[in-house]
C-alpha cells in the first residue's frame, strides 16, 4: 500500500509564521547591537528558537494535525511561540 503524501495544514503555516516574528525579533535585537556583546545575546536568543521551530516541526511530522485534539495543542504551543517571539524586545 502506497503512503500518501502529507499535506501542508494551517496549524504548520501557523508555526512557521510565529517563527519568521521570532527571528524577525532576533534581528531586531542584533541590530540594536551588533559587537560581540550583542551578538551573543542574540544567539542565547536564537538557540531556543530553532531548537523549538525544530521540536515543532518533528511534531507535526509525527502527528495528525487534522484531529482536533492535536490541532489544539498545537495551536496552543504556536501561540506560546509567539508570545515568546514578542517579548524579545
Amino acid at each position: 500500500m502506497p503512503e500518501q503524501d502529507k499535506q501542508v495544514t494551517w496549524a504548520e503555516l501557523f508555526f512557521a509564521l510565529v517563527f519568521v516574528v521570532a527571528v524577525a525579533q532576533v534581528a531586531s535585537l542584533l541590530h540594536a547591537d551588533h559587537r560581540r556583546p550583542g551578538g551573543g545575546r542574540a544567539a542565547v536568543v536564537l538557540i531556543p528558537i530553532i531548537r523549538t521551530w525544530g521540536g515543532t516541526t518533528m511534531h507535526a511530522n509525527t502527528h495528525d494535525l487534522e484531529r482536533t485534539f492535536e490541532r489544539l495543542g498545537a495551536f496552543a504551543f504556536g501561540l506560546c511561540g509567539l508570545f515568546m517571539a514578542l517579548a524579545l524586545p
